[in-house]
C-alpha cells in the first residue's frame, strides 16, 4: 500500500487568562492561593513575573525555575489592608519560549481575632524578653494603643516606656515584652493592640 507522510505546522495557543476565586483573610494575616506551572519544552526556563498589585498580593517563590517537562507549584500569599472591600491584582508568569500564564486575583479583608500564640521559656526565677512585631495594615496613618492582659503582671510585662504610638501606612511597631515565671506553670496573657484612623 505504500506510506503516507504529512508535513504539520502546529501552533500553541497560550493558556487563557484564569479567574481565582476569592480568599479571604483576618487583617494581620496571610492567606494564600498555589497554582501550577508546567514547563512543555526541553530547556529550563526562568519565568518573569508582573504583579499589578504587590501591596495585597506577593509571590512567595523567591524566583520560579522550571526544569525541562516539570512542574512547579507557586504560591500567591494575599494580606489585606482594607474591611469588608474586595482587593484586587494580576499576576502574569512569562517566558518567550512559552508563552504567559495569567491570573486574576481578589482577596477581602475580615475583622482580626486572636492571633497565633507566640511561645516564650526559660527557668524558674529567671527573666527572659522577647519581641512581637506589629504591622499597621492599612494604607493610611493610625493611631495605635497596646495593652497587656495577664492575670499576674508579675510574671509578663511591657517593656514600653508608652502605650500610645502614631505609625505610618503599613508600618511597623516593634512590642517587646519580658517573662519572669515564679513557678513552674504555664502562664499566659494576651496583648492587646487597638487601632484607631
Amino acid at each position: 500500500m505504500g506510506e503516507f507522510w504529512y508535513d504539520l505546522a502546529l501552533t500553541a495557543d497560550e493558556s487563557p487568562v484564569q479567574n481565582l476565586e476569592l480568599v479571604e483573610c483576618e487583617l494581620g494575616k496571610t492567606a494564600s492561593h498555589f497554582v501550577e506551572l508546567e514547563n512543555p519544552i526541553g530547556d529550563e526556563i526562568f519565568l518573569e513575573i508582573r504583579n499589578s498589585n504587590p501591596t495585597n498580593f506577593e509571590i512567595k517563590n523567591e524566583k520560579v525555575i522550571i526544569a525541562p517537562y516539570e512542574t512547579v507549584k507557586v504560591q500567591i500569599a494575599y494580606s489585606p489592608t482594607t474591611l469588608d472591600q474586595v482587593e484586587q491584582g494580576n499576576i502574569v508568569f512569562y517566558h518567550p519560549a512559552v508563552g504567559k500564564w495569567e491570573y486574576n486575583v481578589e482577596g477581602k479583608g475580615l475583622v482580626p481575632t486572636i492571633m497565633e500564640p507566640q511561645p516564650i521559656s526559660t527557668s524558674v526565677g529567671n527573666n527572659t524578653s522577647s519581641m512581637l512585631i506589629f504591622k499597621n495594615p492599612f494604607k493610611e496613618p493610625a493611631q495605635v494603643t497596646v495593652a497587656l492582659e495577664s492575670k499576674d503582671t508579675k510574671i509578663f510585662s511591657l517593656l514600653l516606656k508608652r502605650n500610645k504610638f502614631s505609625m505610618g501606612p503599613l508600618g511597623l511597631l516593634q512590642i517587646p515584652y519580658s517573662f519572669s515565671p515564679q513557678t513552674m506553670t504555664e502562664s499566659k496573657a494576651t496583648i492587646v493592640v487597638s487601632m484607631s484612623k
